[in-house]
């Protein structure tokens, strides 16, 4: 994993210096990206948070 990472850094170094106008499309798409999933994540954990909450306050059956 670590190498392939290693890979995808000197790709983009490459990327960024001989085609920086492919390199800035390709970042702001990496960015939107991770924009998007950061606020999936978020309400993912606020779900989550509810839930765990309504359970530990549920009302007990009679």
């Amino acid at each position: 994993v670590s190498l392939f990472e290693d890979g995808l850094v000197v790709g983009a170094l490459w990327l960024a210096t001989q085609h920086p106008f492919v390199f800035g499309i390709a970042l702001v798409i990496m960015l939107v990206l991770m924009g998007l999933l950061l606020v999936t994540l978020f309400r993912f954990l606020k779900a989550i948070t509810r839930r765990i909450g309504a359970w530990f306050s549920a009302v007990p059956a009679h």
